[in-house]
């Protein structure tokens, strides 16, 4: 077996405030719960979305429920199985394009700083839902992984 990553890129040293979206599939939320803990937005400006498959895959729940109630993060979960096409989406938002739902779920991603982590095709496909959708590639922020 091989696993690569990741490699500690993902830091919040070039964020000194304002929206954030973090985008995270699986266990790819862990750095994104740190950056949630070390970063200085203010309440409203900090969104999660996390992909899973299933609730019960769902991790560092009740620690994401705290950064909710606590620093005031609004929480997006996505669950379901893949879509038939390469997407960063659940089989659910077939009908829409990547960007399109990013737009829907986090209206100012063109003005956020974007933190993406996850598998290696999923962090692309929201890479480039986030650059569609206007987000500047100096505010975009990827770590990926493989196994």
């Amino acid at each position: 077996m091989l696993i690569e990553g990741p490699y500690g890129k993902l830091t919040g040293e070039s964020y000194a405030g304002g929206p954030v979206v973090m985008l995270a599939c699986g266990i790819g939320v862990t750095p994104l719960l740190a950056l949630l803990g070390e970063m200085p937005y203010g309440p409203g400006q900090a969104t999660l979305v996390y992909r899973v498959r299933c609730e019960a895959e769902i991790a560092f729940r009740g620690e994401l429920e705290w950064y909710a109630a606590h620093r005031g993060v609004r929480l997006v979960f996505l669950t379901g199985g893949r879509a038939d096409r390469v997407s960063w989406l659940p089989a659910h938002y077939a009908g829409h394009s990547d960007a399109d739902a990013l737009r829907q779920i986090a209206p100012y991603v063109a003005r956020s700083h974007v933190f993406i982590c996850g598998p290696d095709a999923w962090a692309s496909a929201a890479r480039d839902a986030a650059r569609a959708a206007g987000t500047p590639a100096g505010r975009l922020h990827t770590e990926q992984f493989s196994w």
